[in-house]
């Protein structure tokens, strides 16, 4: 007998804080509804600044955490009503469909009370599409941040890495590697927009050597190389040969520059399944067979060597390859030739497993 008023009482609790919930939520217009807290890059695509280590979790937004602090409580219900009501306040858009019927109201404010109340019903998140993040994988000698973006449907079985500007001076004309960060910045804009990567996600470094490319001054030495004089595509442990001279090829030891042992890192973290590096101006393709030809005959570029034991060392691609992934170093013919439709069309054929 005691249990059943204990349990009458409860209902009546829990009704009449679902009624201030709804009433809260009709309100007058009082403020302006916040739009989302992200940040825009060129006017062209939203980033929003995370750490590697945080990059994926933070990137999923959770059924029913209107507030996003990580739980799903009654704090959320009273973010969803102040939402309805027009206040400005920060919300998860993605969650904000809580039923999932391609509608936000009341009708959402109702579900998140029933499920939080113990109630047998569902609460759902929406498929955020393809999501376009940046985070900083490390720091440059001059301590500028090493920054890589991502571009991934929420779900993905394969990730391919695009490494750009290795070099900022790469023998054309001084900070010539600049074109290679403009293509990088096209590549990004371009896949931000699409709408279906085929379960792809993409990682897409356009600089891997900022201090060389800002600050540098010959293509033998510091503007080729890093702060420190080293060339980055000689010192990975791949066939790797040290290189005591300084100047164009200098290395003392593998990964003896801040710069690769960043890139080393961010790919243990990621375990790309293809790896990209891209240079100038060779017109030649480097690498695993299959790559190349998908690259020759999008692009025309010249296939050369194969990654054998005894070439291609200390390059960032060749360690690449021997980690697993499949890999190509790409040279593009001049900083004036790179037609862009016609790369569009080569990464196309990897993301479509067309190689």
């Amino acid at each position: 007998m005691f249990w059943k008023k204990e349990k009458t009482i409860l209902k009546k609790v829990l009704s009449l804080t679902m009624c201030i919930a709804i009433v809260l939520s009709l309100v007058n217009n009082w403020y302006i509804k916040a739009a989302p807290n992200l940040w825009k890059l060129n006017d062209s695509y939203s980033i929003s600044s995370l750490n590697i280590d945080g990059l994926e979790d933070n990137s999923v937004v959770k059924a029913g955490d209107i507030n996003g602090d990580g739980a799903v409580n009654n704090k959320d219900l009273t973010r969803l009503s102040q939402y309805l009501s027009e206040w400005d306040v920060k919300v998860e858009e993605d969650a904000l469909d809580v039923n999932g019927d391609g509608a936000v109201n009341n009708k959402d404010l109702t579900r998140l009370f029933q499920y939080l109340s113990g109630y047998d019903v569902e609460i759902y998140v929406a498929d955020p599409g393809i999501q376009t993040y940046s985070f900083v994988y490390g720091k440059s000698v001059n301590n500028r941040d090493l920054v890589c973006y991502s571009i991934s449907p929420k779900d993905y079985t394969k990730t391919i890495l695009l490494e750009f500007e290795i070099h900022g001076f790469e023998d054309e004309y001084d900070h010539d590697g600049q074109v290679l960060v403009d293509t990088a910045n096209r590549i990004i804009t371009y896949y931000s927009d699409v709408l279906d990567l085929n379960k792809t996600r993409l990682l897409i470094i356009p600089s891997s050597n900022p201090d060389g490319l800002l600050d540098g001054t010959t293509k033998d030495g510091f503007g080729r190389c890093n702060a420190e004089g080293i060339d980055l595509n000689r010192d990975f442990d791949a066939n790797y040969v040290a290189n005591n001279t300084p100047g164009r090829n200098y290395t003392p030891y593998a990964f003896s520059a801040k710069e690769s042992r960043a890139l080393r890192d961010l790919y243990y973290e990621y375990r790309p399944d293809i790896v990209i590096d891209f240079h100038g101006w060779e017109s030649s393709l480097i690498g695993d067979d299959r790559l190349k030809n998908a690259f020759n005959q999008e692009m025309g570029l010249r296939i050369s060597n194969s990654f054998t034991s005894s070439n291609a060392r200390g390059y960032f691609s060749n360690w690449a390859h021997q980690q697993g992934s499949l890999a190509m170093l790409v040279e593009f013919t001049s900083s004036n030739s790179i037609e862009f439709s016609k790369l569009i069309n080569a990464i196309n054929r990897l993301i479509n497993d067309e190689y």
